[in-house]
């Protein structure tokens, strides 16, 4: 049988949890599951107790910082390509054909962008 006491939460009265903890062990008779045991929860809390407790050293703050740092930065992809539509509308109407192809190029890019970023 578990030691039910570490599972209880402090705001809960002694009998509501009690018959939470008996609806508990009849449901799991009733799957035909297994139940947990006092080695089991001891195993949890002391999990629980290491990582409320855990503390980020600099060094590892350090190097997340650099590895978010280094990731590639995810665009606004739909801001971009409006952005891009728009200035290519300026350019045909210059007749700037160089503009217009680099514009069109950039404008297929955002496309397969958006598209893999679907899938």
């Amino acid at each position: 049988m578990v030691c039910m006491s570490i599972l209880v939460p402090k705001q809960k009265s002694i009998a509501s949890a009690a018959k939470e903890i008996q609806q508990y062990l009849q449901e799991a008779d009733h799957l035909n599951v297994q139940k947990p045991t006092n080695r089991h929860a001891l195993e949890k809390m002391e999990a629980i107790l290491k990582v409320n407790q855990f503390v980020y050293s600099a060094s590892a703050v350090k190097q997340m910082l650099q590895e978010k740092m280094a990731a590639p930065r995810h665009a606004n992809i739909a801001l971009e390509k409006s952005q891009v539509m728009e200035v290519l509308s300026d350019a045909v109407s210059r007749g700037d054909e160089a503009e217009h192809g680099r514009l069109e190029s950039r404008l297929k890019e955002l496309r397969a962008l958006c598209s893999t970023s679907q899938n």
